[in-house]
């Protein structure tokens, strides 16, 4: 993906310029000087670029369930792929929808047909090319929508089971590393003093004393790095909730 750059310049009469451009700087820069511009500023556009990114990344599985299970309702109940794509434009809630049946608008008008629309936007899963493709060439594009929305449900059904399954063993492995902590912060400092002097030579001993020195310097790291992983996965299924729910 191109970086975006803003830029501001001077032209030969005095007059200032700004704007935006896409690709390397040094290639901006150059074909404005060659426009006869002075580049005054040139700097990194964060803004549009993760706009652009947001815009380019790939659909979830959520979307992918409910466009397709739209997609196969209206094309069995008899509307064209136009019909069907202005209607999910005027309801669809999330921009990142939005822009997608408006890419695939302008690409189908352009002449491409459904599966070529698809295959250029570069959002969709290989699978969903390869599926529409075949039910195109097989007269059989409603089934292959179904098949689609089939494959995207299990996926996702699949993938929350997953999640769920992997609460307990982190619970569990907060809880065991908290008690490590505890005994690597506490108590085995303590038993350094009380050991024999002949003690500190045992290679196990040494190696406690090792484990409970990198406790005290990271402990902070190691108990967060659970605690974030926790929290990341339940702000993922809350925004898969909220996407069920519309």
């Amino acid at each position: 993906m191109m970086p975006c750059w803003k830029y501001s310049a001077l032209g030969r009469s005095g007059d200032e310029i700004s704007g935006k451009a896409r690709g390397k700087k040094e290639a901006i820069v150059k074909e404005l000087i060659d426009q006869g511009f002075y580049v005054m500023d040139i700097k990194f556009d964060c803004a549009s670029f993760l706009d652009n990114f947001r815009s380019h990344s790939r659909l979830s599985t959520i979307d992918c369930v409910q466009f397709f299970e739209d997609f196969y309702n209206m094309y069995a109940a008899g509307m064209s792929i136009a019909q069907i794509l202005e209607s999910l434009k005027a309801t669809a809630a999330r921009r990142n929808m939005i822009d997608l049946i408006a890419a695939l608008q302008q690409r189908m008008g352009a002449g491409e047909g459904f599966t070529e629309a698809i295959t250029h936007t570069g959002i969709f899963p290989w699978i969903v090319p390869v599926t529409v493709r075949a039910g195109e060439q097989t007269g059989k594009l409603h089934e292959a929508f179904k098949v689609l929305e089939q494959y995207f449900r299990r996926s996702r059904d699949i993938h929350s089971k997953l999640t769920d399954a992997l609460i307990y063993p982190v619970i569990a492995f907060i809880f065991l590393m908290t008690v490590m902590l505890l005994i690597g912060l506490y108590v085995v400092p303590k038993l350094h003093d009380l050991l024999p002097a002949d003690a500190s030579g045992n290679i196990a001993a040494q190696a406690v004393f090792v484990l409970s020195a990198l406790m005290r310097d990271y402990y902070a790291l190691i108990f967060a790095l659970p605690i974030v992983f926790l929290v990341g996965m339940g702000l993922y299924r809350k925004n898969n909730k909220e996407q069920l729910r519309n």
